[in-house]
């Protein structure tokens, strides 16, 4: 029930034991939760939004997934210890949240997790360290997760050590206004949405080891947001773009022709009204028409990318989603015309995501590949034109203010990616540098917990082994 107006499901404990899902996000008006726990195969609850829900609910002890993103509780339970198959726990943006038990440690390594982390906006920068080290230890626990929400905290900075987290391929990082920086991120790492860091000025460069190891799956795309992140200057948009074109490349070396199906294999989005400075050809409007170069067809090319500025004549005030589509042609000297058309979805998560025009980047191999089939090899070379229309999808009032397209090719991506690199520059340097090898993943239980003990007055009882399974690929809502 998405949306609803419910207030209150049932009252008292009920025997559902076929009840296996519950989905109640952006439910404005449900104050509590029944007691849920005799649903015994109830696998997934679905609390996200639900503004007014104060209490952690009940629940089985077989449940997997429990999101509670955006709500007002303010404690966790000890007992969530005993929840010894949960393997996706989402507390991003309850920001009435105190702490949270140390007995949590005790849970096995969750694959999906998010918190927020609140702290004194006067705090002193020893106080700051400290929060900061928590915060590193509670990475070290998280060693095998794979969709992290920070969203909501107002911590300035991230520990380093979050680069080591390897299976980490989403980071939410939504209304972290306080956040002034990002470390280097794992190279598999594919979706970021930074929305609404309104303090974000600078990037690592490179923003991630991608030319260095070797990816452990294909990603079917790469979507990186950074939507009312205002002070992101141009350099800190470029480290960004060279990251994700290395992150494209290295794919593609890893995983050959997976890209060429892909009709925006990665998306880009910032505030502004401007196409970035480093793109081929520019326009105002929706519509560009360019000469090319001689021999711009070669094999080197690696793929089109487009820019989009939207200029929103309403802004969004909920979440939802639009679409922009784009028509390509070609021409010969000969007056011969070569056609394609693609499209990408661009979406905003919460309220006031959008509050700007913004410019969207689009990473299309399919173009390219598209291309190599339609024009015969021995005609490539006198191709010599280039024309590309876009468009908002038909229902929207919202219009493309600028366009611009590059053609990117291989020597281009190492070219940027080499002049990123420079060593970064982090005020608590070694403070947040704590290793996750696997045997200070094996004694978390003793030297995590131990450190969190003082603010307790009960030690942690020792809970039995579990067998670690895999979450199905849900992203927090």
């Amino acid at each position: 029930m998405l949306d609803s107006n419910v207030e209150q499901l049932w009252d008292g404990r009920q025997n559902l034991v076929h009840l296996k899902e519950i989905v109640l996000t952006s439910s404005s008006k449900l104050i509590e939760i029944p007691d849920l726990s005799l649903a015994t195969n109830l696998e997934y609850l679905e609390l996200g939004r639900c503004f007014l829900i104060k209490e952690f609910p009940k629940v089985p002890l077989k449940i997997k997934y429990l999101s509670l993103f955006k709500t007002a509780i303010e404690e966790v339970p000890s007992t969530i210890c005993n929840l010894k198959s949960l393997a996706g726990l989402d507390l991003g943006g309850c920001r009435r949240l105190k702490n949270i038990p140390t007995s949590i440690y005790k849970l096995k390594p969750l694959t999906l997790f998010g918190l927020c982390y609140q702290s004194n906006k006067r705090e002193s920068q020893l106080e700051a360290n400290i929060h900061l080290r928590e915060l590193t230890d509670q990475l070290v626990w998280l060693s095998n997760v794979e969709n992290l929400n920070l969203s909501g905290s107002n911590f300035r900075e991230i520990p380093l050590a979050i680069k080591e987290l390897n299976n980490l391929s989403a980071l939410l990082l939504e209304d972290c206004k306080r956040l002034q920086s990002l470390p280097q991120l794992p190279m598999n790492l594919n979706y970021i949405s930074a929305s609404n860091c309104i303090s974000l000025e600078t990037v690592a460069s490179p923003l991630s080891t991608a030319a260095k190891g070797k990816f452990d799956s294909h990603r079917n795309y790469i979507w990186f947001n950074f939507s009312n992140c205002w002070k992101l200057d141009q350099n800190a948009r470029n480290i960004i773009a060279a990251d994700v074109e290395s992150r494209l490349l290295h794919w593609e070396d890893f995983y050959p022709g997976t890209l060429l199906s892909q009709i925006a294999a990665a998306n880009i989005s910032f505030s502004g009204s401007d196409v970035l400075d480093w793109f081929n050809y520019k326009s105002s409007g929706s519509s560009l028409t360019a000469k090319l170069p001689p021999h711009w067809c070669k094999d080197e090319l690696f793929s089109l990318v487009f820019c989009v500025v939207i200029e929103f004549n309403k802004f969004p005030r909920c979440c939802k989603e639009d679409y922009f589509y784009y028509n390509f042609h070609i021409r010969n000297n000969r007056g011969d015309s070569f056609h394609t058309k693609g499209g990408t979805m661009f979406p905003w998560r919460c309220e006031n995501d959008i509050q700007s025009n913004q410019v969207f980047l689009v990473y299309d191999q399919s173009l390219v590949n598209n291309w190599g089939i339609l024009i015969p090899e021995e005609a490539a070379d006198e191709v010599d034109e280039i024309s590309v229309d876009f468009w908002v999808g038909n229902d929207s009032i919202n219009t493309v203010k600028n366009c611009g397209l590059h053609l990117l090719y291989t020597q281009d991506i190492e070219d940027r990616y080499r002049r990123s690199v420079v060593q970064p520059n982090f005020a608590c340097g070694d403070l947040t540098q704590f290793s996750l090898k696997q045997d200070c993943v094996d004694d978390v239980e003793e030297s995590v917990i131990q450190d969190a003990k003082d603010n307790v007055d009960n030690p942690v009882e020792d809970s039995d082994p579990v067998r670690r399974k895999k979450m199905k690929g849900k992203l927090f809502h």
